[in-house]
């Protein structure tokens, strides 16, 4: 995660202490018991029957010790009770674009979310040491020894930045609280370049506490995994284009006639509702169907324009028995079919080959 000129680790690989018991090692089983139980807030009961087990070699009393609890079973000094380390995934940030991680972290290595596609680049490759051990289970010195080092695993760096996300998900959260919403998503872009400089879901979970989590929709990343069709929400974004081409202004007005007949259709209002006059601004407020239609076609010409080839009327010749209007291209010797607007949208026929002797062979027409 991007953090100014720096970068900021969401997930990172941390040593936590397992304490453990060899039963066979416990001098005294029920005082032991008591004071693991004590010093590790672990159920007695389950202590005691691990340290009763006295041909088991090994049983874990309680992985992911905080600090304070490994340095109170040092400070035991009981015969039989040890520690082990162990890699974890860690998560510094907490909540923060938990849900972008989606990571249930059993391992060092993070859960399922990132293990098809990341989990190879991130691990690494573990090292191997190969020696003979006598009846004992001693290595032998005078045996060969092959040893292969450990490989780290990479670095994978987002394009999220730390400030960004932080500030959309404490709005997502205020959403929450004044609306009494479900759930809310963001995604900020740079519109630029198209980096994702935010990418957040709420509620959220702290994945260093994954297990506490009973909801497990918590782990899905909404902004992806909840998708729905954009209708409306379209509209801006047309209106931005209409503003980028200069053909219309916050205050540009139209009439609303409440139906607009394009196609053999009829395009109405979502109330059935006409608004009279109204300005681009009153568009969006109110969510006007027939207004994004006028804002589009304020500005087909200049759309067309990018969106079609730059070819003269002169220069064009007609495709024989088409019957969706299509222009043969006198150089590639595609053709395409003409343009129609609906909702203040262009929808573009898509582009084929011609036969030589000037066929049309669009999948529309009737015609070959």
């Amino acid at each position: 995660m991007q953090d100014g000129d720096h970068s900021y680790p969401l997930a990172v690989s941390r040593d936590y202490m397992m304490a453990y018991i060899v039963p066979k090692n416990i001098l005294e089983k029920e005082k032991t018991a008591i004071a693991l139980s004590q010093a590790l807030s672990v159920d007695l009961n389950d202590v005691l029957s691990k340290a009763n087990l006295s041909d088991d070699p090994f049983e874990v009393v309680k992985k992911r010790l905080s600090d304070e609890e490994a340095q109170r079973v040092k400070d035991l000094n009981l015969p039989g009770v040890a520690l082990l380390p162990e890699k974890y995934r860690y998560y510094p940030a907490g909540e923060l674009a938990s849900q972008v991680l989606a990571m249930q972290p059993k391992t060092a290595w993070g859960g399922t979310a990132w293990k098809g596609h990341f989990n190879t680049l991130l691990k690494g490759e573990d090292g191997e040491l190969r020696q003979e051990k006598d009846a004992a289970g001693r290595w032998i010195s005078l045996s060969d020894r092959d040893m292969e080092s450990a490989q780290h695993g990479a670095n994978i760096y987002l394009t999220l930045d730390r400030t960004i996300q932080f500030e959309t998900e404490k709005i997502l959260k205020e959403a929450i609280e004044k609306y009494a919403a479900d759930g809310a998503s963001a995604i900020v872009m740079d519109p630029k370049t198209g980096r994702l400089l935010a990418m957040a879901s709420a509620p959220q979970f702290n994945p260093n506490e994954y297990n506490k989590v009973e909801d497990y929709s918590l782990f899905l990343n909404s902004a992806l995994s909840l998708t729905y069709e954009p209708g409306s929400i379209m509209k801006p974004i047309t209106m931005a284009m209409g503003i980028e081409e200069g053909k219309v202004s916050p205050t540009t007005e139209y009439t609303d006639p409440g139906v607009i007949h394009i196609g053999g259709y009829d395009i109405r209002n979502a109330d059935d509702k006409s608004y009279g006059r109204a300005n681009m601004l009153e568009v969006l407020d109110e969510s006007i169907n027939t207004g994004v239609i006028f804002r589009g076609t304020a500005s087909r010409v200049t759309l067309l324009s990018r969106i079609t080839w730059s070819v003269s009327a002169s220069a064009r010749s007609p495709v024989s028995n088409c019957l969706q209007n299509c222009w043969l291209h006198p150089e590639s010797g595609k053709h395409a079919r003409r343009y129609s607007i609906l909702h203040g949208f262009f929808r573009a026929g898509s582009s084929y080959h011609a036969t030589p002797d000037g066929q049309c062979v669009c999948g529309a027409c009737q015609w070959r």
